[in-house]
């Protein structure tokens, strides 16, 4: 391995770093369990090594910054150990989304299938296989046999493609729950998730990851940290707290600094020699989109704000119907964050559907609203914010969908 070459105190990091796989195996391990076991206090322990394993990542952070200041430093392999973290901490982000759907299956006492709940537990252990494959393979030696991992991760993301095609059958069918079938998509995609990553971290170990394809990873990254920023949105709207819309903010400036960051890279990229070009096109257009969805989302924010400072009431309806629009958004971010991170085309059809039936739906409730307006059972005042919000969460809807239309249409130059 390329990195095996280095200092000790190198090798001491990518221990570490193996550390943190063990500990995430173990976290895992006690997730697929209490799957397994209808447990949540198994479900509950786990969580209680998050933090461990986030902290050990921040703390490495602190330190690759410190070796990138001494004298004769290795600048690319510094370089080359900075993505590991970051895509490890990806993997954590996975394991904890697992552990949450996890527990609210248990919590709400979810039933699934008996053919639901073996492909879980497979995905459960193929997942926790690798983890401890890619912890070995940190601190090992020998070559390792790069394709045949490679391999490994296509023939588990074939055999999950297969799985949700057949549970969609099943449910158009009327052989499972539509609760349980949001609850099996939710895990399968939390899941992969995490083996997406864990294939990552190890790709870049190896250093067979070019910077084009670190791109679409961070195109991903900057789905998943708007979902982060929908959320805060919606408990902001929900519980009329002005300081988590505040906070939410903070996370447009991340996403936007994200997307200059990209388009400088992108710029530097297209400089050199034999680059294609047509790929550095589609990945500004798809960053693009993605900036215009958080146009959008910033839009929300700004009238959420509004709404609490001004103290503007909503119906009980509207509440209901903006609450509704922000969770199926919270949805939508984190698939096409998912689709475009797995490139997987189910999860991409998906977000289209999911974008093109709640337009659907806003402009039901739109027609609705102004009815109410005309009949006197909602104030005046409350009308033009109900209709920004709505208008600026659709706003994400479109760009979100155009960019991951764009993404697949693309996606054999990545």
């Amino acid at each position: 391995m390329t990195v095996t070459n280095a200092s000790d105190d190198i090798r001491g990091i990518l221990k570490r770093i193996s550390g943190m796989c063990l500990k995430a195996s173990s976290a895992f391990n006690l997730c697929m369990n209490g799957f397994v076991k209808n447990k949540v206090d198994l479900i509950d322990k786990a969580r209680e090594g998050i933090p461990t394993i986030r902290s050990e990542g921040i703390e490495l952070r602190t330190l690759l910054s410190k070796k990138a200041s001494e004298p004769d430093t290795n600048w690319e392999l510094i370089k080359s150990l900075v993505p590991i973290v970051s895509n490890f901490e990806m993997v954590v982000t996975g394991i904890d989304s697992t552990l949450q759907h996890v527990r609210a299956k248990i919590s709400e006492r979810i039933l699934f299938s008996d053919k639901a709940e073996k492909e879980i537990r497979y995905l459960f252990e193929e997942g926790l296989d690798i983890l401890k494959t890619v912890g070995d393979t940190l601190v090992a030696d020998n070559e390792v046999n790069v394709k045949s991992f490679d391999d490994r991760f296509k023939n588990l993301s074939e055999v999950v493609d297969a799985y949700l095609e057949d549970h969609e059958d099943r449910l158009i069918k009327g052989l499972c729950q539509p609760q349980a079938s949001l609850m099996y998509m939710n895990i399968t995609n939390s899941i992969m998730t995490v083996v997406w990553y864990t294939k990552q971290t190890f790709m870049t170990v190896t250093k067979v990851s070019g910077d084009i394809r670190s791109v679409s990873e961070r195109i991903g990254g900057m789905c998943f940290e708007a979902e982060s920023v929908m959320n805060l949105c919606l408990v902001g709207f929900t519980k009329n707290k002005v300081d988590l819309i505040e906070e939410a903010s903070k996370g447009i400036l991340t996403i936007r600094g994200e997307g200059n960051e990209l388009r400088r890279l992108l710029r530097d990229k297209a400089k050199e020699p034999h680059v294609d070009k047509d790929v550095i096109k589609a990945c500004m257009s798809i960053i693009g989109s993605i900036e215009m969805a958080v146009t959008g989302l910033d839009s929300t924010l700004q009238h959420v704000r509004y709404r609490i400072n001004e103290g503007i009431l909503f119906s009980d309806k509207a509440v209901s119907e903006v609450y509704y629009l922000f969770k199926e958004m919270l949805g939508i971010l984190k698939t096409a964050g998912g689709a475009i991170v797995t490139k997987n085309e189910l999860l991409m059809k998906h977000v289209v559907d999911k974008c093109e039936n709640l337009g659907k739906i806003a402009k039901g409730f739109e027609k609705g609203h102004e009815e109410r307006l005309i009949k006197g059972q909602c104030q005046a005042q409350s009308f033009p914010v109900y209709l920004n919000i709505m208008d600026s969460v659709m706003t994400v809807v479109w760009h979100i969908k155009q960019a991951v239309v764009r993404f697949f249409e693309c996606r054999l130059m990545f």
